[in-house]
């Protein structure tokens, strides 16, 4: 086995309910709009509570309810429970179908842990959870908006610098220190620093 080998995920069962039984809908205290459910079980909780967010973003879709059985998936109760449960709701079938789709597919696809050493014995998962930007278009029209404004206004800087001042901006654009005093440094740390909590904030 080699270093850093994505270690699959299992969905082990999954179920849609097109029309919600209304004693189901209390039982879950489900609102109005929520008459259609999809459930799926994994035997991976970590992973699944990732991709059932993943589905909120890209679905008209709400978390209704997820749990972990922490017996673990190798002491479940039985074959298709495994370590993971978790319910989506949405008004529509066809919104909680593209919502499963969407979890199915993060879970088995796109989120992973990795191994650590090569006998496979060690784990790790790392993934970056966007908290508040639902739609991927909205995130890449966003960064483009940010690149044009900051790159307007370095050009706007350029434009009254001097040689010295613009033949340093380049050296520092292509990753040189040099020409780079100390001073700068200290002014431009708290800059990259805020700007990179705002980023990771999306």
């Amino acid at each position: 086995m080699k270093v850093l080998q994505p270690v699959p995920v299992r969905v082990l069962a999954s179920r849609i309910i097109p029309s919600v039984d209304p004693g189901l809908a209390a039982a879950f205290k489900l609102e109005p709009r929520h008459r259609a459910l999809a459930l799926f079980t994994s035997d991976s909780d970590d992973v699944s509570y990732i991709a059932i967010d993943e589905a909120t973003k890209k679905a008209a879709v709400d978390v209704v309810y997820a749990s972990s059985f922490y017996g673990g998936a190798a002491h479940a109760s039985g074959p298709y429970s495994g370590e993971f449960i978790g319910i989506l709701a949405a008004e529509t079938p066809g919104d909680v179908e593209e919502g499963l789709r969407i979890a199915v597919d993060y879970a088995q696809n796109r989120v992973s842990f990795l191994t650590a050493d090569p006998e496979g014995k060690l784990i790790f998962l790392s993934h970056l959870v966007s908290r508040r930007i639902r739609q991927m278009a909205v995130l890449v029209i966003c960064g483009v908006m940010i690149g044009d404004l900051c790159s307007a206004a370095t050009n706007i800087v350029i434009s009254f610098a001097d040689d010295a001042n613009i033949a340093n901006l380049h050296n520092w654009s292509q990753g040189s220190f040099s020409g780079i005093s100390w001073e700068n440094l200290q002014v431009m740390a708290p800059v990259v620093m805020l700007a990179a909590v705002g980023a990771f904030c999306l």
